[in-house]
């Protein structure tokens, strides 16, 4: 996406219409403090043989390998996240060595999500397995929450507030599955695009409930390998819904099956064969359900991971999955392992579904020589594609430093993870390479004793760009720049947006109208005034989607006990202008509001026909 400089325009708050903003409480995004972070931390689960964490290893243990160079390990610590009647002694927090930069910073607490898939979870057992996980598995510092749909529970440390999500999951989860089956169309696979929610949201709102205000909608990322894969799965599906057309084309035309000669490209028997390699022996429809299904878990891997990049903690992804997820690329520098890795976020695959078994299928060697068939044994649809699956959840675990269990007990999966996820190593390093060239780069950890197994990150982005030092920039970048380029608004901040444009102004301005309904939770109390934080960012897109400008601004209230109670009943108004690019036509405006206290989004967009 293009990015042009941004404009410089200014904030004009309509005050007659209410007295929400009193003079100096609305303010331009002050440019941040920028550093640039070259130290790398790498966290390190050692665990021996029989899975339990190894306690008393030294920074001497450790070899770290960025590129296939060894690297000086600057800072060294072990963390634990147990209790202190659990720990064993020499498990204690301690550093030693080395000054610690803004990149390395010992957890405090785990950051746990977890993430449910879509598909066959097996609900009736799962949950309650779950709900005992989080009463009774996790620490008490543990910061949790629940994601499915794309939506996710606020992070707490109140574990307890979990439990009637889950249940209400238990319940209404089967009924959506059941509706998007039955409303799924071989039109989005068509076109690319993840089966849609939206048409789910109310069912969505009950297990989340809404009304309470603990829960928002997370959207995805950009990954490149996603978007190159669903583009390959468009031509593949075309391919193969051509053939399916022309085989029952000739069916019709009462051509023999016998007489490949007298059919068209399509089928010949080299075309059949190809159709069910790719196939794998699955109807048409069947395929389709089963990329549409995966397609949703792709984009909420990718929102969970952008969820929790600028988050503190220990950072984790407990993905429960129905047979696993076929990613392709997984071992190229741009796909969700290396976005995971480089934010530092272990994901833990736990397939729920059971031992796959799809219908009885020919075997594709029964087109290409059917005198062969008595010779290889009879296979089920999907087998070779399941079979794939499994093992790309595995290598995304593996190359996160998270780890894959397939067909085993839930109960044993989630102690596990519990377990030995509780002791951590953390090492950082000054990279010998100090070039920032945006590149990827491969970090192995060798530890010096037979019998161990170390789980940790495979790399990160040596990114050219400064980072932003405050951790509250962080977020509002981040939550801002994901919902501006997500595909589907977000309503999780109440606003509304009409837009004008300015009579007779030169160059041609619009006029942005914004009526906003921020939550009470937004406010506290300070000094005999309401204090509270919205940060407000307006995008601009040409017709070819290029993002032409953007304008990033910060408000700041402190409302008297009057204006605070008005601005809960009747929300407040606020007015932009905005410069819009000469000789366009038609353009995009979207408005995104960031809830900085809540972290909630909300975003609108209005179209824009320039004058001529």
């Amino acid at each position: 996406m293009k990015i042009v400089p941004v404009l410089v325009l200014t904030l004009v708050v309509s005050l007659a219409a209410s007295p929400v903003l009193e003079a100096g409480q609305s303010q331009t995004l002050e440019k941040p403090i920028r550093v640039t972070v070259n130290e790398v931390p790498v966290d390190v689960i050692v665990t021996d043989r029989h899975g339990n964490p190894v306690l008393d290893l030294t920074r001497k243990d450790f070899t770290v390998l960025e590129d296939g160079v060894p690297q000086k390990i600057a800072h060294f610590s072990i963390n634990s996240f147990r209790t202190p009647d659990q720990r064993i002694e020499g498990t204690e927090p301690t550093q030693t060595g080395g000054r610690s930069g803004p990149a390395v910073r010992d957890p405090e607490h785990r950051t746990i999500l977890i993430l449910a898939g879509r598909g066959e979870l097996r609900v009736p057992s799962t949950i309650p397995k779950l709900i005992d996980f989080v009463r009774a598995g996790l620490q008490p510092r543990d910061r949790v929450a629940f994601m499915a749909f794309s939506h996710v529970t606020d992070f707490t440390t109140d574990h307890e507030k979990l439990v009637p999500v889950l249940k209400r999951f238990q319940k209404i989860s089967p009924l959506i599955e059941k509706k998007i089956v039955a409303m799924s169309s071989r039109l989005a696979l068509r076109h690319g695009h993840p089966e849609s929610l939206k048409h789910y949201l109310e069912d969505i709102d009950r297990i989340f409930d809404v009304s309470e205000g603990g829960s928002r909608t997370v959207t995805a990322t950009y990954v490149p390998d996603l978007d190159e894969e669903a583009a390959r799965k468009r031509d593949l599906f075309e391919s193969m819904q051509q053939i399916e057309e022309e085989e029952m084309a000739a069916s019709n035309r009462g051509v023999e099956e016998s007489d490949p000669s007298a059919k068209g490209e399509a089928g010949s028997v080299s075309a059949r064969v190809q159709k069910e390699l790719l196939l794998d022996g699955m109807g048409l429809d069947e395929y389709r359900q089963l990329e549409s299904k995966e397609k949703v878990d792709q984009s909420g891997l990718s929102a969970a991971i952008e969820y929790l990049r600028h988050l503190e903690g220990e950072k984790h992804i407990i993905f429960l999955n129905d047979q696993g997820l076929a990613l392709t690329g997984l071992n190229n520098d741009f796909g969700l392992p290396s976005i995971a890795s480089d934010a530092r976020v272990r994901i833990h695959s736990i397939q729920l579904g059971g031992m796959y078994l799809g219908v009885p299928a020919n075997s594709v060697f029964s087109a290409a020589n059917p005198s062969a068939i008595s010779s290889f044994p009879t296979r089920f649809a999907g087998t070779f594609r399941n079979t794939f699956a499994l093992r790309s959840v595995r290598n995304l675990a593996r190359n996160t430093g998270g780890q894959s269990f397939a067909r085993q007990d839930l109960s044993v999966c989630l102690e596990t993870i519990g377990r030995t996820t509780s002791v951590t190593y953390l090492l950082g390093y000054v990279p010998e390479n100090k070039e920032l060239d945006g590149r990827f780069r491969h970090i192995e950890v060798r530890v010096d004793r037979p019998g161990v197994r170390a789980l940790h990150r495979r790399g990160y982005y040596a990114s050219p760009t400064p980072k932003l030092y405050d951790r509250e920039q962080f977020l509002v970048h981040s939550r801002i720049t994901t919902a501006a380029v997500s595909e589907e608004l977000i309503h999780d901040v109440d606003f509304s947006l009409r837009t004008q444009l300015v009579a007779g102004a030169r160059p041609n301005l619009l006029q942005a109208n914004l009526q906003v309904h921020p939550a009470a939770s937004i406010y506290v109390r300070k000094d005999g005034r309401y204090a509270g934080k919205l940060a407000i960012s307006y995008f601009i897109f040409g017709r070819d989607g290029d993002l032409v400008s953007e304008i990033w601004d910060d408000l700041d209230m402190a409302l008297k006990p009057t204006t605070y109670e008005r601005v809960l009943r009747e929300g407040f108004p606020l007015e932009k202008q905005l410069e819009v690019p000469s000789g366009s036509k038609e353009c995009l405006l979207r408005v995104v509001v960031y809830d900085v206290a809540n972290d909630r989004v909300g975003s609108a967009e209005a179209l824009i026909e320039g004058k001529r």
